[in-house]
């Protein structure tokens, strides 16, 4: 496979990425409005009437798994999670992209092991049909759901932004 075609996958792949970030967003958007409508809500009827909504606490929590982990992905693109510089700024320039190679290749493999595991902790619960404690009966595996197809879609932006970085460490060298 040559340079040009490789780039041109690694491109359509980012665009596909982009249009499931797009929709994740919407989803987390989604969460967000029902959350707030939902408190407010709550709180009106509590305090003028006396009258909480039933489940508000336990609907949040599993509402908050979306708006969490939903995302991550999207985050790590944008540059906006959370990186050690303190001795990122001493490494000379020639080896921070080498050290770039590491970090997405370390986060990849934790987000897809953490993604193994919360897909296993999804489906367990899915099987026992497994519910919240709660005054109406709340699903658990709705919420723990989140947390899989999250991590997955934080590992392939790390895939993509450790075949991006090799692409131009190897671009660098050969020039």
């Amino acid at each position: 496979m040559s340079a040009d075609e490789s780039r041109n996958g690694l491109q359509a792949a980012k665009r596909l990425l982009n249009l499931i970030d797009n929709g994740l967003i919407f989803i987390t958007g989604v969460a967000l409005v029902i959350l707030t409508f939902m408190i407010c809500i709550d709180v009106v009827t509590r305090f003028a009437f006396n009258l909480p909504l039933p489940a508000t606490t336990e609907i949040s929590e599993l509402l908050m798994a979306y708006i969490v982990f939903l995302t991550l992905g999207y985050t790590l693109t944008l540059g906006l999670h959370i990186r050690i510089t303190v001795l990122f700024e001493y490494i000379p320039p020639g080896w921070k992209g080498y050290f770039d190679l590491l970090t997405h290749l370390l986060g990849f493999v934790f987000c897809a092991v953490t993604t193994w595991y919360a897909w296993g902790f999804f489906m367990h619960s899915l099987s026992i049909r497994e519910e919240m404690l709660a005054v109406v009966s709340l699903p658990w595996y709705v919420g723990k759901f989140a947390m899989p197809v999250g991590f997955f879609f934080f590992a392939v932006h790390y895939m993509i932004q450790f075949a991006e970085t090799l692409g131009s460490l190897f671009k660098k060298s050969t020039a």
